[in-house]
């Protein structure tokens, strides 16, 4: 109460009106019944020093006994304008107040060892704000000034042996002080570990691109992986595959070939490799197309048909192939046209009907009359 009378004084001195400087004890965090004791004294004091008390006299004229009265009467109208407006009114709050205030923000709440803290503090006026950095026992570690004028966006450093964890930051400016509770964090070495894997086929590097971590990249081609690719001149991974013995052909007369590619096309069907091996011993080429197709007949494997050379039996494999699979794209695979015509005329007998395909003129008719015949007996 004491601290207050003098400052209300000083203010109304300096031509702050009363609900001015109610305002600013208000922000100042006094309580208010405080303040409007405090206003309510020295409205009180300024009254007797403008009014001081009448003396006393053992003669009272009429006169005087009328301005004693006058007086009594002025004095308890005041004492109700000052009771009515300082303490039972509610402060309103004006555009203009009796110290600016100051409003600081910072950037983030988190910053790294050895990094700047930013804020941004706004203060009407110009002033010279000192910054004071502190642990949280309050023990000053770091002070910096600034110049700022209504609003400046400053930093100050954060010591590189600072330990990381909680600080504050004070800000402070005549009378007014705010400040702000933030978190130091351990910066990270920015440096890269060694990062060679001791492999020729790799390409190690690290840098601030991979948060300088090793990041190894595999070198294609390279001569020592295990792989020979495409183009590549490498002795250790393209060995050159030795040429195998000449297998020497086994003579089969004319008599026992039929009944020698009938065994195989049995033997492929518990035994594909068997079968085949017999395939490629056969001395003739024509002898090994029918041994292959044979050997289709009976798996189905149209891998198979790119194995035989007579043009002819390729058709009848991939015919067959076509036929057995009810897949009619394998006729496309054919060489002959005629072949190729012949295959797919064969899937009318299944009721399916690509007479479009067909090439041959006269076939071709065959079909469409086929096709409409069976749409007519259907419907």
């Amino acid at each position: 109460m004491n601290q207050l009378k003098p400052f209300i004084i000083d203010a109304l001195r300096r031509g702050y009106s009363i609900d001015q400087v109610r305002l600013h004890l208000q922000q100042s965090h006094f309580p208010i019944d405080q303040i409007n004791q405090a206003m309510y004294e020295v409205q009180l004091d300024q009254y007797h020093a403008q009014n001081p008390p009448v003396q006393k006299v053992h003669h009272l004229h009429l006169a005087s006994l009328l301005i004693l009265i006058f007086l009594v009467i002025s004095f308890s109208f005041g004492l109700y304008i000052v009771y009515d407006n300082f303490i039972l009114a509610k402060p309103e709050i004006q555009s203009a107040v009796l110290i600016p205030k100051m409003d600081i923000a910072p950037l983030t709440m988190q910053v790294y060892q050895g990094e700047e803290f930013t804020l941004s503090i706004t203060l009407k006026g110009t002033h010279i704000i000192i910054l004071d950095l502190q642990d949280l026992n309050h023990n000053s570690l770091k002070t910096e000034s600034i110049e700022i004028e209504n609003k400046k966006v400053t930093s100050i450093t954060i010591p590189k042996d600072l330990l990381p964890g909680k600080y504050f930051l004070y800000a402070t400016v005549d009378d007014l002080e705010e400040s702000i509770l933030f978190t130091v964090k351990e910066k990270k070495v920015d440096t890269c570990p060694v990062c060679d894997d001791r492999n020729s086929c790799t390409s190690d590097y690290c840098s601030a691109d991979t948060d300088f971590q090793c990041t190894y990249k595999p070198i294609i081609p390279c001569c020592g992986d295990g792989f020979c690719a495409l183009a590549e001149q490498c002795d250790v991974d393209c060995k050159k595959t030795a040429t195998p013995p000449p297998v020497k052909p086994i003579k089969v007369d004319t008599e026992t070939l039929f009944r020698q590619l009938e065994y195989v096309k049995n033997l492929s069907i518990i035994n594909r490799d068997e079968a085949l091996n017999i395939c490629e011993k056969m001395s003739f080429q024509a002898s090994k197309d029918q041994c292959y197709l044979n050997v289709v007949g009976s798996i189905y494997d149209p891998n198979l048909c790119n194995k035989i050379v007579s043009p002819d039996v390729f058709d009848k494999c991939f015919t067959l192939i076509a036929q057995d699979s009810g897949d009619s794209t394998f006729c496309e695979e054919l060489a002959e046209s005629a072949n190729k015509d012949a295959c797919y005329f064969s899937f009318v007998s299944k009721n399916e009907f690509y007479c479009e395909k067909i090439s041959d003129p006269t076939r071709k008719n065959v079909c469409f009359s086929l096709k409409e015949y069976y749409a007519r007996s259907t419907s």
